[in-house]
């Protein structure tokens, strides 16, 4: 078991990223905690797994959400979950919130990191479909921008999965998303 072994995640919104990020995560060595969508044939995928709570909506608990919190939502999403995450009844202290949009810098998660979050975005520069799994990491970018103390720990989580980390500011990432 590596470093990562106890550290539990929770992904919100498995679509085709989600699926493959959480394939991406038990090859790393974390443990699922928690999976949230909307959808009940996504809910239904990730119910077979033993010992992970799959929901709708949002966690709203500390039994319900684990230290890493991925946002794999559609981007216009992303502001609208953190929002209500940062209202939740979760203590955020000692936790890392990751939305994984090309589009946004961390920055839409502020509201969170005002109450103890870490915060960043991470986004691999790959397009991914149903079939894709964990493997779909190895060999691709992966740009992330955010808490600096953050992006360097998702920078060896993205190479443990086979990715290739690539740490950006806010300007940086804006100039990157407009030339991809």
């Amino acid at each position: 078991m590596n470093k990562y072994g106890a550290q539990t995640f929770t992904v919100i919104g498995p679509g085709r990223l989600g699926r493959s990020l959480i394939d991406g995560l038990k090859a790393a060595g974390f443990k699922p905690l928690s999976i949230f969508s909307r959808s009940e044939p996504e809910r239904d995928l990730f119910s077979a797994s033993a010992g992970v709570l799959c929901k709708k909506g949002l966690p709203a608990s500390e039994e319900e959400t684990g230290r890493w919190v991925f946002i794999t939502t559609q981007d216009d999403q992303i502001g609208r979950v953190a929002e209500s995450l940062s209202v939740s009844g979760v203590d955020w202290n000692n936790r890392n919130l990751i939305h994984c949009s090309g589009n946004h810098h961390s920055g839409l998660l502020e509201n969170v990191a005002e109450r103890g979050a870490r915060i960043a975005s991470m986004h691999p520069l790959q397009t991914f479909s149903h079939e894709s799994s964990g493997s779909a990491f190895e060999g691709i970018t992966v740009t992330l921008e955010g808490n600096p103390a953050l992006t360097r720990e998702l920078s060896d989580v993205v190479q443990v999965m086979g990715g290739e980390p690539l740490i950006l500011d806010r300007e940086q990432k804006r100039i990157l998303h407009a030339a991809a």
